[in-house]
């Protein structure tokens, strides 16, 4: 005999579910992917310390020749022939892939 009694099952008891967990940490993992890849069109500037001597003296006492430098070294990519596209569309597209297996995870843990 069904007394047709739906029961509510709490938001809170379906996040602690192993399998929407997972899902729902796959996703976040690819959304951060994608961040990276949309963060790498902008420029990155590294900025190192270079810096040496260059003796061109005979003799140690005459140093009238030595030269010396210090500076930054910057390094930054210009130009990168279109590289950065195609693997930001794979880390959309993978995202896009990993949120619909979170919800149809989580569609039929609520059935």
């Amino acid at each position: 005999m069904s007394s047709g009694r739906r029961y509510r099952i709490p938001a809170e008891l379906l996040q602690r579910r192993p399998d929407i967990a997972s899902a729902e940490r796959t996703v976040a993992a690819a959304n951060a992917k994608t961040g990276v890849t949309k963060a790498a069109f902008f420029p990155d500037l590294s900025l190192g310390l270079d810096g040496g001597s260059d003796r061109r003296a005979v003799s140690v006492a005459d140093r009238s020749q030595e030269i010396w430098w210090i500076g930054p070294t910057p390094l930054f990519t210009l130009f990168d022939g279109g590289r950065r596209t195609p693997i930001t569309h794979a880390a959309e597209a993978q995202l896009a892939e990993n949120g619909a297996k979170y919800r149809s995870i989580v569609l039929s843990a609520f059935q």
